[in-house]
């Protein structure tokens, strides 16, 4: 039975304008139970439409949408609302961001938008679909209205391609097709190798932001602000990696140029790119991070600072309250929270949380009594000792009979759950991701398969559509990261 204080419900629930939902994602409870719990001490329930308005004000939405230029999907995330929500406040709004107006306003001007002039420059870079998406203007009236004017409506080839270049930036259909045989050609004859940023003047020229892709160069302005030493483009085996830290080397992996949807030269990546590099790797003695464009670079960053290092026989084990491990795992954790923690224990040292390991009921294979869903310490520390002690805690005090874990290939070796004397089960083969450049919205191919296109989306495209075809017509790319290992361990 929950046992909270009313005032501190109250603060949550009514100045902070937290929802059921995430009161009992704090509390590590049920919506309903938390729901039933208001109403037991006296705490009126605010229905979800005073929420949303009351949560999406003007100014707030201003302030993300126009200040901070998030995504749409940003804010809804940060806010826990719908995309159609969203959208619908700020067209009742009016709010505009670098003078584009939606198109509850486009509409209201489409003589304007209807003019020769204006259809023809824009058809020069833009497909008559994209056109429509930008002014409110249906497809078969920019149709009519073209025909009309006499401007040639090209082919459905060429008008997917020219959609395509427009949304991903390529100006030069040309370049698609030869522009990197020819660039090869060019370094090879001129620096001898194959793209110019291998060149040693490239190198030497670290913090000049033309010798960088600009992932690399904002990853090693990280590295600089951070003082953490690092080399540039090393050759290791058959790959060149993009940086080395001591026997550490970094991947950036940018989905505009690492996913096998498309790909701006013309050759697409295999599925199996980024974990062949991972192996090259460890077979040459090193281990290696792959970072994408999902990734918070900062958390990856943390792994190579200087750590105060602290003894674990100097800390004490205690349980942890849902609210204090959700931003401890938020702010330290690569992937941060989860659901369905059951088993939350912290190691404090001065009072202080500095590492916690939590368990809970397996979300895939139930022939397990438990999974470790979560472990991780603190970016300042080094904790000697101290994953060993919690671990052996857990066993001690639950008496599990077996226990099941996850590690994300393309971050973690598996190293700790051998230490731990966890046993490798399974390495799986690379798993799916979309990605959308534009909108910055990450999800993965289990769950576009769980939910579905129409439900991620509240879109109506019904049964018999492809959920791949709607990501990628929606402009989501395919991007694959390195697989996960399963470890298992079992009571002797």
């Amino acid at each position: 039975m929950l046992k909270i204080k009313k005032e501190e419900l109250e603060k949550l629930y009514i100045d902070e304008k937290k929802t059921i939902n995430e009161l009992a994602e704090i509390y590590g409870c049920r919506r309903q139970t938390m729901s039933n719990y208001l109403k037991k001490v006296g705490i009126e329930k605010i229905t979800s439409a005073d929420r949303t308005y009351d949560r999406l004000s003007k100014e707030i939405i201003y302030d993300l949408y126009v200040i901070q230029n998030l995504t749409e999907m940003d804010i809804c995330n940060k806010l826990n609302t719908s995309p159609n929500t969203l959208s619908r406040l700020i067209k009742e709004y009016d709010i505009r961001k670098n003078g584009i107006v939606y198109q509850s306003d486009k509409r209201k001007s489409n003589k304007d938008l209807l003019t020769k002039e204006f259809l023809e420059n824009e058809y020069k870079t833009k497909s008559i679909n994209i056109i429509s998406e930008e002014t409110g203007i249906s497809v078969r009236v920019l149709s009519n209205k073209m025909k009309e004017y006499g401007i040639e409506l090209t082919d459905r080839s060429v008008a997917a391609k020219k959609g395509f270049i427009y949304k991903y930036g390529v100006t030069n259909p040309m370049y698609l097709d030869s522009s990197k045989e020819k660039m090869e050609q060019t370094n090879l004859e001129k620096y001898g190798c194959l793209y110019g940023i291998q060149t040693d003047n490239c190198k030497k020229s670290q913090k000049n932001i033309g010798s960088h892709s600009k992932p690399n160069y904002y990853f090693s302005n990280l590295l600089d602000k951070n003082n953490i030493e690092y080399e540039r483009e090393v050759n290791i085996g058959k790959y060149i990696y993009d940086f080395k830290i001591g026997n550490t080397l970094i991947e950036i992996n940018p989905a505009a140029t690492h996913n096998i949807t498309w790909n701006p030269f013309n050759k697409k990546i295999d599925k199996n790119y980024h974990l062949d590099k991972l192996k090259n790797a460890n077979d040459n003695g090193y281990t290696c991070i792959n970072v994408f464009d999902w990734d918070d670079q900062n958390k990856i960053i943390n792994f190579f600072k200087q750590k105060q290092k602290i003894y674990a026989r100097k800390c004490e084990i205690k349980n942890v309250e849902s609210k204090e491990l959700n931003e401890f795992l938020i702010k330290n954790h690569i992937q941060g929270t989860c659901m369905k923690q059951d088993i939350k224990l912290g190691l404090y040292y001065n009072n202080e949380l500095i590492e916690v390991i939590t368990f809970g009921k397996p979300r895939y294979n139930k022939k397990y009594e438990y999974e470790l869903l979560r472990l991780c310490t603190k970016a300042e520390y080094y904790i000697v000792g101290g994953t060993e002690k919690l671990f052996k805690y857990f066993i001690k005090t639950y008496n599990p009979e077996s226990i099941i874990s996850y590690c994300d290939k393309s971050k973690f070796s598996g190293d700790v759950y051998t230490r731990l004397g966890f046993k490798l089960i399974r390495s799986n083969i690379p798993s799916k991701h979309w990605y959308n450049m534009k909108t910055k919205q990450h999800i993965t191919d289990n769950l576009l398969r769980q939910r579905g296109y129409d439900e991620l989306f509240n879109a109506s495209y019904g049964k018999g559509t492809s959920n791949d075809e709607l990501m990628k017509n929606n402009g989501f790319v395919e991007v694959y990261d390195c697989g996960q290992s399963t470890y298992a361990y079992k009571k002797c």
